[in-house]
């Protein structure tokens, strides 16, 4: 397995629950979210992020396609990369293929 991998399965519960959290909060409809391919890695600044997508219902009802996000995890809480702003999903995308985390499932 990669090193990657092992890392995703030292991932606490308590940290999925504040990705995803934080996630939801940023979403018009965050308890449709349904999430895949989260993934933890290192910044350029050595700060711990999770990278993954979500999709999720929009204001009409529709779901919008698995849309990348990241979050920067500290000891007590996580943030996402202006998720509210559809123009920095693919940013997002591209953050964290940088650090060599590839979202296969993001649509933008």
């Amino acid at each position: 397995s990669t090193n990657v991998e092992a890392e995703f399965r030292a991932t606490t519960k308590t940290q999925i629950a504040a990705i995803q959290s934080a996630v939801k909060a940023r979403l018009k409809d965050g308890d449709s979210a349904k999430f895949a391919e989260i993934r933890l890695g290192k910044s350029n600044t050595g700060a711990t992020v999770a990278c993954g997508v979500v999709n999720a219902k929009n204001g009409y009802g529709g779901y919008i396609g698995y849309q990348a996000f990241m979050v920067q995890l500290d000891s007590s809480e996580a943030w996402v990369r202006e998720l509210d702003d559809p123009t920095r999903y693919a940013q997002a995308k591209a953050e964290c293929h940088m650090i060599e985390i590839d979202l296969k499932l993001a649509t933008a």
